[in-house]
């Protein structure tokens, strides 16, 4: 379906939260009516966050490349990956290129679906992007709608508790429209994330 699917990617590749790849569906999309959108104030209605499966995802607000802030909760209702990438990390690189393509696949087909890539580390570790390198991110893998967000570590708690367990490069979330985290992975694994999302995209109908 994708480009690129269970090519070289896949070495270092480390499941640490979830199964096996789930088998592979065919999405049908369900046209959305003023009577399905959600009222995300009335929903967001819990205190705790933390990054295993079945928690609330924790929020965070960060610049996208667009020069606005970018805030988690007010996409309630959405179904997100929430990619933690570096600038320096070469197999980021070769997801960012596929970022905007996925995010288009099934947004195409009607979905309510946003690939989110926080760039937390520039050229220098631990120091955030500056907003030449989103730019050029952005430009150099087609990035249109798909947002770009200058991270930081603040997110990250590598226990899970309190935050986002990154404890390597690219770490990928997948959370469902109730900023529910679903499934998790440390590296990439196409064919697994795919029939991940493609079974929260389908459960979120």
């Amino acid at each position: 379906m994708l480009r690129n699917m269970l090519i070289g990617l896949l070495l270092g590749s480390s499941l640490l939260w979830s199964c096996g790849p789930a088998e592979v569906k065919t999405p049908e999309p369900v046209e959305e009516t003023a009577e399905d959108v959600i009222d995300v104030t009335d929903n967001i209605t819990w205190d705790d966050c933390g990054g295993a499966i079945g928690d609330k995802a924790c929020d965070f607000t960060f610049i996208d490349q667009n020069a606005v802030d970018w805030n988690l909760y007010e996409h309630y209702g959405t179904v997100m990956i929430l990619d933690f990438s570096a600038i320096w990390c070469g197999v980021c690189r070769n997801i960012a290129s596929d970022a905007q393509v996925i995010q288009d696949t099934f947004t195409d087909q009607g979905y309510d679906f946003i690939w989110v890539t926080i760039l937390v580390d520039g050229a220098s570790w631990g120091v955030s992007p500056s907003p030449d390198e989103i730019d050029d991110w952005v430009d150099s893998y087609g990035m249109t709608s798909s947002p770009v967000l200058t991270g930081d570590r603040s997110v990250i708690d590598t226990s899970g508790a309190d935050g986002y367990p990154v404890s390597g490069w690219p770490t990928l979330v997948i959370v469902d429209e109730t900023l529910t985290i679903t499934h998790g992975i440390n590296g990439w694994n196409e064919a697994a994330v795919m029939g991940w999302l493609e079974d929260v995209l389908l459960a979120a109908q």
